[in-house]
């Protein structure tokens, strides 16, 4: 593959990964805070995204077998600092709203998978 297509399938990674976290990450402050606006999400989906693909990346090239780790022990605790800073909460409620997170994430992606996959 040349640089220009790997640059290409990055950005689009990152495009849809965007959209993906911040759709889960307002579902999830919605469901938590009772009120919360989808301008802070937005502010959290580029940061998760970023380091889920950026670390993804570097992982899957350079030890393949740790991607799967890798990803979620650093994208976990940036996603509760970047969520605390955005929805200005205090450290309880950022890790419910993270902790929610990355449940409504998993339980999308999942159902996404197992939708296009058959």
């Amino acid at each position: 593959m040349t640089l220009a297509e790997v640059a290409v399938q990055v950005l689009g990674t990152f495009i849809v990964a965007t959209v993906f976290y911040s759709l889960t990450v307002h579902l999830s402050a919605t469901y938590v805070l009772e009120e919360a606006s989808i301008f802070e999400a937005l502010l959290v989906g580029p940061v998760t995204a970023a380091i889920s693909v950026g670390v993804g990346f570097a992982a899957e090239s350079t030890m393949p077998i740790l991607a799967p780790i890798a990803v979620p022990l650093v994208a976990i605790p940036a996603d509760f600092l970047v969520i605390g800073w955005s929805y200005e909460i205090d450290r309880r409620l950022a890790a419910l709203v993270t902790l929610g997170h990355f449940v409504v994430s998993v339980l999308l992606a999942a159902s996404l998978i197992g939708l296009f996959a058959a």
